[in-house]
């Protein structure tokens, strides 16, 4: 959901994999 990298690692885990 979220494209920043790392920004949001609490709301979304998916962002840390991407």
């Amino acid at each position: 959901m979220w494209r920043g990298r790392r920004t949001l690692p609490l709301l979304s885990p998916s962002s840390e994999l991407r």
